[in-house]
């Protein structure tokens, strides 16, 4: 998956509001009841230094933080430099490494049965996201690697690697994007909203998985050599 430096400063910034949030209704100050909505507004409420009349606490810039855990990340091979936009903004990837990090401790210990039960899970699943029309992007390929690949029985785990890409469409791809964005009714800003088909596929890419460590890629990845 592909990001810039902004929407990890976009997290950062939704991550606090919801942490912000929950303080006010812990302390009384805001009706546990209107979460949903003060999470719907809190761009909005930032800018005013108000939600639902109640004063809210300084929020630091999240600017430094955001380049601080870009660096730590790119200094652990979990993600890398994609390269530049014509506007001279660096795009990032998640690495392998770091889609291995990230599920190593949610995936229990497997047998070769299981791993290849799994797998024959996962293809059937790949079909069915294929067949949603919904969806801009789809599954070409599906490969594995790692320890399925040897004689062993203890696996650990499944990897899975993914290569997704763009269906081919009629008309402006951005507006394209921006309806489906638009029809899942969520408030979503204009980065959000440009990147939706790619954030829906990947949920949907995730299911795929299905217990499986999971590997997703526009194209296909060097490192995972396998079938």
């Amino acid at each position: 998956m592909a990001f810039h430096a902004a929407l990890v400063d976009e997290h950062l910034f939704r991550h606090g509001g919801s942490a912000t949030i929950d303080e006010l209704i812990e302390t009384g100050k805001l009706d546990g009841s209107n979460r949903g909505h003060a999470l719907r507004v809190w761009t909005t409420a930032r800018k005013r230094d108000k939600i639902f009349g109640v004063r809210l606490p300084k929020v630091p810039s999240f600017t430094v933080q955001t380049h601080g855990l870009i660096e730590a990340l790119l200094a652990h091979d979990l993600i890398c430099e994609e390269g530049r936009e014509s506007d001279g903004r660096m795009v990032y990837r998640v690495t392998d490494e770091g889609h291995a990090t990230g599920m190593k401790f949610l995936v229990p210990r497997m047998n070769r049965a299981a791993a290849a039960a799994l797998l024959k899970e996962v293809l059937a699943r790949a079909e069915r996201i294929n067949s949603d029309g919904e969806l801009l992007h789809h599954v070409t390929e599906v490969r594995v690697f790692g320890s399925y690949l040897t004689d062993r029985d203890d696996l650990g785990d499944l990897d899975v690697a993914i290569k997704m890409e763009r269906k081919p469409i009629e008309g402006d791809w951005v507006k394209a994007a921006q309806a489906l964005a638009d029809k899942s009714g969520r408030n979503l800003t204009f980065l959000e909203r440009l990147v939706f088909p790619e954030t829906e596929f990947g949920a949907g890419s995730s299911i795929v998985c299905c217990g499986s460590r999971c590997t997703r890629q526009a194209s296909w990845m060097r490192p995972p050599h396998g079938r």
